[in-house]
């Protein structure tokens, strides 16, 4: 029933973390509290802007991935009966990458059929398709793009159960995911546990992705949705809305937009994406987990479209049905100490009458699925599934294959199991993995001597998160503390809100050895605390002492030549470019290289740097990693094709209207992420 196969597929590489340590803004001591509409609950209302974080430190960031996809496959652990296949990603977040109905003989969710990280993600690799289990902080969680622990084992109903699991350190938080399989549905069992005396807070929200077509159709029993703005001043504003007779088409949508629907405490939770052919996919789940969401790219923005394909390399539009803790995705919750929260979901294939679920009025279409999951005992089934994940008499749980080893650490340094439902295991801890630095630091109170010289693949990590204070002492004690030591304590002193005593530990792990890590490092605290200035000659000698070192680390350069750009001269950062890309010409195959020296060519000007910049830039440069709502592509194109015109007609760049650029060279779609009709100045 359960077993685990390479999938064949083509993938790009997710290449390695990021060493630069994640330094980018200020703790604020007061949170701003958005304008909450007077339907939205107290406590809810209470709970925007409430537990956002200023880092994702400890996290380093997973910016390494390419866009060069080739032949490879990725481990699944396959849940299997004669209804039901469901595949689980296990070394990718436990990510469920396809549920295909054997009866129905169709996909239930939008499954890609690539491997291809983006930059949506907390900690910026993010792949589309399947089911995402979000846990921790908002966004797209910090392990949804690495490995989870995993066992399996026989349960009291007679089948197998997946048991996927990590210790999330930012919040301090356990998580488990069970998943097995009832005849034709789907059963997840997701529990999250605070393990710790003090009080965090948290967030989930199960993400699932649907195939979009031109008919169809969101169904949900929600009265009214939630929509974020802000207001005039500034403020997020929240207004709640009554949900339209005609229901949600996501074809329908222009524009990327985001529906946080609240369902009435009396009526059932679920979700559902049918087809003008009355079959269609369902999530539906026990009464505690109250939120669901409708988020659509848009179809009439050439950006929602570039989004699409940018994510699964095909022509296929997907949008997400979501389901959560919370009725929006601006709160966290505040959890107390030794407490868990806990729920079940299901997820199945939905056939019914097209004219009732695509062409009635949607309370209806809504009250019409919820009689259908109800007859069909779909919500006793979630309700009363104990035994589903319960083990059987004698079972044993069966490890088969390990996460992180940060919760073998951290119950090291605690004397104690993290949690009674949750192993971590020493043999988590990789003889040549960063955690074993820290494993040092727990047996013999010092870390052990790191190289200086700074190359792709960088093997750090940093202490930090809800227990980063269990390894705080024995740092702090450290019979001798250089430069490595040094640069770990200021990083937990920035993450933790101690921001002066940051300053002061890299600036004794610079005395104690200058460094690239502690460089950048200091330069962008610098930044954060208003003295972007004072950082410009930082980020240079960063650049310039890893060049010493003998090391080559691209993406210092691009931070650099981005840091010196904003707080400093921009010839300076043209200079970092330069030199870069003079010394090493493969690096204008890296898509962020590539747009930074395009941008140099423009801004100087001259016919022989126009020209050359044309010519990097009609080949689309891929930038791998460029953000939700970065239009940094359709802007150069812009600015070069004007400054072009510009010189053919005699006029000031200025004076020739992005509409005239627009028509006379229109942006190419594979780099254009514009979602909004945004046009650059």
């Amino acid at each position: 029933m359960l077993r685990y196969e390479n999938v064949p597929m083509k993938c790009a590489d997710l290449g390695t973390p990021n060493a630069i340590p994640d330094v980018r803004g200020l703790p604020r001591s007061n949170p701003p509290h958005a304008r909450v509409d007077p339907g939205m609950p107290a406590e809810e209302g209470a709970w925007v802007g409430q537990g956002h974080v200023h880092t994702m430190l400890p996290y380093t960031m997973l910016d390494g991935y390419d866009r060069d996809l080739k032949p490879s496959s990725l481990r699944m652990a396959v849940l299997e009966n004669e209804f039901l296949r469901a595949e689980f990603a296990v070394d990718l977040g436990g990510r469920l990458w396809g549920l295909y109905s054997k009866t129905e003989g169709r996909e239930l969710l939008f499954r890609n059929d690539v491997f291809q990280p983006a930059n949506l993600a907390l900690r910026n690799a993010w792949f589309s398709g399947g089911v995402e289990w979000n846990c921790g902080i908002i966004g797209h969680h910090a392990h949804t793009a690495s490995p989870l622990f995993a066992a399996h084992y026989a349960n009291r109903a007679g089948g197998e159960t997946l048991k996927m699991w990590e210790y999330e350190r930012k919040r301090g938080l356990v998580f488990i995911v069970r998943a097995t399989l009832c005849r034709d549905v789907l059963l997840v069992r997701v529990t999250v546990e605070n393990p710790h005396e003090g009080s965090t807070y948290v967030y989930w929200w199960s993400n699932m992705a649907v195939e979009q077509h031109e008919t169809t159709r969101i169904v949900v029993p929600a009265t009214h949705y939630y929509t974020y703005g802000s207001g005039k001043d500034g403020m997020p504003e929240a207004h709640r809305t009554p949900v339209p007779d005609y229901g949600y088409f996501p074809a329908r949508h222009g524009y990327a937009y985001d529906y946080f629907f609240q369902i009435p405490e009396d009526r059932q939770k679920f979700e559902a994406a049918v087809e003008s052919d009355g079959r269609g996919f369902v999530q539906f789940s026990t009464p505690n987990l109250i939120g669901r969401k409708l988020f659509v790219w848009g179809t009439e923005s050439q950006g929602g479209r570039t989004w699409n394909r940018w994510l699964s390399h095909d022509d296929r539009y997907y949008a997400e049905t979501q389901a959560g803790l919370l009725h929006s995705q601006m709160e966290h919750r505040p959890m107390a100490g030794k407490t868990s929260f806990e729920w079940t979901e299901g997820y199945a294939a939905l056939s019914g009458d097209p004219d009732l679920l695509c062409k009635s009025e949607i309370r209806q279409a809504s009250a019409y699925t919820e009689n259908i999951l109800t007859l069909g005992g779909r919500f006793d089934l979630v309700n009363d599934a104990d035994a589903y994940f319960d083990p059987a008499d004698g079972a044993e749980e069966i490890l088969d294959s390990c996460g992180s080893g940060w919760g073998a650490l951290t119950e090291k340094a605690l004397g104690h199991p993290l949690s009674e439902n949750a192993s971590f295991p020493a043999a988590s801890i990789r003889e040549d993995s960063p955690e074993a630095d820290f494993l040092a630091l727990c047996e013999t109170g010092s870390l052990p001597a790191k190289s200086p010289v700074l190359t792709e693949g960088y093997p750090i990590d940093y202490f930090g998160g809800a227990m980063g204070g269990a390894f705080l002492e024995k740092l702090e004690n450290a019979p001798h503390k250089g430069w490595y030591e040094w640069l770990e304590l200021g990083c937990f002193y920035y993450e933790a809100g101690s921001v002066d005593a940051a300053e002061a530990a890299l600036k004794k792990s610079l005395a104690d050895r200058k460094t690239p890590l502690a460089l950048a490092a200091l330069a962008r605290l610098k930044a954060a605390r208003g003295h972007g200035a004072e950082g410009v000659g930082l980020m240079k000698e960063a650049v310039a002492r890893m060049e010493e070192d003998g090391g080559e680390y691209v993406r210092l350069v691009i931070a650099a030549a981005d840091f010196i750009k904003a707080h400093g001269d921009p010839a300076e950062a043209e200079e970092i470019i330069r030199a870069a890309v003079e010394k090493r010409p493969a690096y204008l195959e890296n898509g962020r290289i590539a747009l930074l020296y395009i941008q140099i060519l423009v801004r100087q000007g001259g016919d022989e740097q126009l020209e050359k910049a044309e010519e990097i830039l009609v080949k689309v440069p891929e930038v791998a990693d460029m953000r939700e709502g970065e239009v940094s592509t359709s802007a150069v194109w812009i600015e070069l094709y004007r400054a072009i015109m510009a010189k053919e007609t005699g006029k000031d760049p200025g004076e020739i209207p992005v509409d005239e650029v627009l028509k006379a060279h229109p942006v190419p779609a594979g780099i254009d992420f514009r979602m909004s009709g945004y046009q650059p100045h």
